[in-house]
């Protein structure tokens, strides 16, 4: 009977402390988002491991853009390597506008050093968050 409840005790310890340490490991991402323009349409900030790179999963958020100039976002991620992509719907249509040559007619922003014309790899835009908070400033992109 001491052996089972040793056990359990045991159990119930390693899971409080994995808990506990997974905890430990969420962190504050702050991105700072400048030379936004005001619009209708909505703000898309995307923060997103490998696996669910430029597909419509993630961590994130939509948001209203009451105003020209920068904004900050905050966002609580476990540690590891993320990329953040932002869209900006100016047009209010709900999906990312382009026109004939292919070139997004909407604003956008991507973390890391994606060349701006050209399709972006996750090695290209990566960000570590680490244990501590992680800022990033990011400029928008408006066609024109």
């Amino acid at each position: 009977m001491f052996l089972q409840i040793s056990k359990s005790l045991i159990a119930i310890a390693t899971l409080t402390l994995m808990t506990g340490a997974a905890l430990a490991e969420e962190t504050n991402l702050s991105v700072e988002l400048t030379g936004l323009k005001a619009s209708d349409g909505k703000l898309y900030i995307s923060v997103h491991k490998e696996e669910d790179f430029m597909a419509q999963r993630g961590l994130g958020g939509i948001f209203e853009v009451s105003k020209t100039g920068s904004q900050g976002y905050s966002f609580t991620v476990p540690t590891g390597e993320y990329a953040v992509s932002i869209w900006h719907d100016t047009d209010n249509d709900g999906q990312f506008s382009i026109n004939e040559n292919y070139i997004p007619t909407d604003g956008w922003a991507m973390s890391g050093s994606a060349e701006a014309n050209e399709q972006p790899n996750f090695d290209d835009v990566k960000i570590t968050i680490a244990n501590s908070k992680t800022f990033i400033s990011l400029p928008m992109i408006y066609p024109g």
